[in-house]
């Protein structure tokens, strides 16, 4: 006749000696009905069921591969003479019967919620147990990072970090060449402090949990390579002397074997004349207008890390500077250092002896070279200006020649500054301008600032310096009151040489010319005194009487009738001449018109010693 209303369905049924016992399904306790067969009219009794309790070992996650263990524990106490049958998601039933089965390597499949249930012969069955979840993933992986490179040098630090994947309490396994390092720790980051040749191998890793047999994969191996210091190589990028307010850049390059690297350090440059270095983000040490102060010796290193690991410092690089026009210009136009973003700019090499051969390069705030990508012969265009054009722009040739160097500055905002673009010769006049976007000059006046100090507020966005000096060299920008405010740009004040410098300037060409003159007549006069002429008349001086004078090379050439001129007489001394006697040298006689007359230039007379 079926259950008594609100029994539910029917479970299980027992039969012994005649009797049946039924179990029914209801929500909260299992009802047996006891009888003969075919009579129903027995009386009902409500009784408790034992409720058996899942386990699943050994954690209720698991990874695919590892074994996993179910028990179902009945709490009745014994377990004697129970069969089982094992449910599982949506009490779909297990071949399993035993209190305890294994599954040896869990897949994703294996997930899921599991229940069971007892049966023994004497007694009732058990009631279903609470379901318990197993959740199965896939192992995590390991994965060991390298603080800044692979590739590190003798004496530096570097420390390595085990990542995993998944969260939790991990003990940390580190291995060099597949062996477990004892001095590891099982921490997460493995640091060298001093590294040394033996430090270099194969670095793995892998994570293990101290309540359970719960371990990762084991990490792909990093290679870490050990060098020794390394020595930077400086070198410039001039072919001979740096022009005065020419740019002049410095490399700083790091090689190694496997090739050259420069990320992740900072470089540090020095000068011979200086105790401080200075820093660099990049291998770059850009000057953008080198005096002659700049002349020198530098040298560079590089360092990373914290603490700081330096290299070795470069071998010294000798930068000369010298005092000389460059044999181009470059020309801008529109002829101003500050220009609005969106417009068009035209940049011009011009050669004294030619316009080719020449490029037009800049050097950005991300201390970048860039050649112009835009170029008609040696003209650089750019169509369309944005903030990324700011730099320092300068004309090169491939032989090396360079052209004085010139800031531009292209700004995102409504007011520039029109300044000049060349220095300005000291007494010269000087006429700024506060320019407007899409506006040529202001329309409502415009304050001006040197040195962040106001200077002048003119109702005509114009300012004038009448005659410029050294002291009105500075930054400069002006404001609007409505539009804003200008960038600022540097005005350079060229000094006029003096006229006193011009005057010693000339004294000392007048005084080299002076000296070249008497040169050159010493040399004549040497070169004469060595001259001998084979036609010349030669005096026998033997047997001469004392106080005779001795003649010797007299040229003697027949200019007219009765007229003779007498060149070069050398007089010499005759032995056992007496006291008071006079000996003539370079006697030069010349004729004048009238018969028979002598001329006597440049007499020397000497006193003679007696032999």
């Amino acid at each position: 006749d079926g259950p008594p209303p609100g029994f539910g369905r029917v479970i299980s049924e027992l039969r012994k000696d005649g009797w049946i016992g039924v179990q029914w399904d209801t929500s909260s306790t299992n009802v047996y009905r006891m009888g003969k067969e075919g009579k129903y009219d027995l009386k009902l009794a409500a009784l408790k069921s034992p409720k058996p309790v899942v386990i699943i070992n050994p954690d209720t996650q698991a990874y695919t591969g590892e074994r996993v263990t179910f028990r179902c524990d009945v709490q009745t106490g014994g377990d004697t003479d129970w069969t089982y049958s094992w449910y599982k998601s949506d009490y779909t039933q297990l071949q399993e019967t035993a209190q305890e089965f294994s599954i040896s390597s869990v897949r994703d499949s294996d997930g899921g919620k599991y229940t069971c249930i007892g049966r023994r012969n004497d007694s009732p069955l058990s009631d279903f147990s609470d379901p318990v979840t197993l959740s199965v993933s896939v192992r995590p992986q390991s994965v060991v990072k390298v603080q800044a490179t692979e590739c590190v040098f003798i004496g530096e630090s570097v420390t390595l970090t085990c990542e995993i994947q998944t969260g939790g309490s991990w003990q940390y396994h580190w291995y060099r060449d597949n062996e477990e390092l004892s001095d590891a720790a099982g921490e997460k980051t493995y640091t060298i402090t001093d590294v040394k040749e033996s430090n270099k191998g194969d670095y793995t890793c892998k994570g293990t949990k101290s309540s359970d047999p719960k371990y990762t994969q084991t990490s792909a191996a990093v290679t870490l390579t050990v060098s020794e210091k390394l020595k930077p190589e400086l070198a410039s990028d001039l072919k001979g002397a740096a022009v005065t307010g020419n740019s002049v850049t410095l490399t700083c390059t790091l090689k190694t074997q496997s090739g050259s690297f420069q990320s992740g350090w900072k470089f540090y440059w020095i000068k011979d004349t200086k105790s401080n270095e200075t820093e660099t983000e990049t291998f770059h040490y850009f000057i953008s207008s080198v005096s002659v102060s700049d002349g020198g010796q530098y040298r560079c290193r590089a360092g990373r890390g914290n603490p700081v690991y330096y290299t070795h410092y470069s071998d010294a690089l000798w930068v000369k500077v010298i005092a000389e026009s460059p044999p181009v210009s470059l020309i801008i136009s529109p002829s101003r250092t500050q220009h609005f973003t969106a417009d068009s700019l035209s940049l011009n090499c011009e050669d004294q002896r030619d316009s080719t051969g020449w490029t037009v390069r800049r050097y950005t705030h991300s201390e970048t070279l860039y050649n112009c990508s835009s170029v008609s012969g040696s003209t650089c265009n750019i169509s369309s200006l944005s903030t990324s054009h700011t730099g320092v722009y300068w004309c090169q040739s491939e032989s090396g020649g360079r052209s004085h160097s010139l800031n531009i500055t292209v700004h995102n905002g409504d007011v520039i500054l029109e300044s000049p673009v060349h220095p300005v010769t000291e007494g010269n006049p000087l006429t700024l301008h506060c320019l407007y976007r899409n506006t040529n000059v202001s329309d409502s006046g415009a304050d001006f600032y040197k040195d962040d100090s106001v200077l002048q507020n003119q109702t005509t966005g114009e300012m004038t310096i009448s005659s410029v000096s050294k002291s009105d060299e500075g930054f400069y920008h002006c404001t609007h009151p409505e539009r804003g405010e200008s960038p600022k740009s540097w005005v350079s004040v060229r000094v006029q040489a003096s006229g006193l410098s011009v005057l010693i300037v000339g004294l000392s060409l007048l005084l080299m010319f002076v000296l070249l003159l008497i040169l050159l007549l010493c040399y004549k006069k040497k070169k004469g005194l060595k001259y001998q002429t084979t036609s010349g008349v030669n005096q026998d001086t033997t047997q001469v009487t004392d106080g005779d004078d001795v003649y010797e090379n007299i040229d003697i050439r027949k200019v007219g009738s009765n007229k003779m001129i007498h060149s070069r007489v050398a007089t010499r001394e005759k032995k056992h001449s007496e006291n008071g006697d006079n000996v003539y040298e370079n006697v030069d006689i010349r004729t004048k018109a009238g018969a028979h007359n002598m001329f006597h230039s440049h007499v020397g007379t000497q006193e003679r010693n007696t032999m």
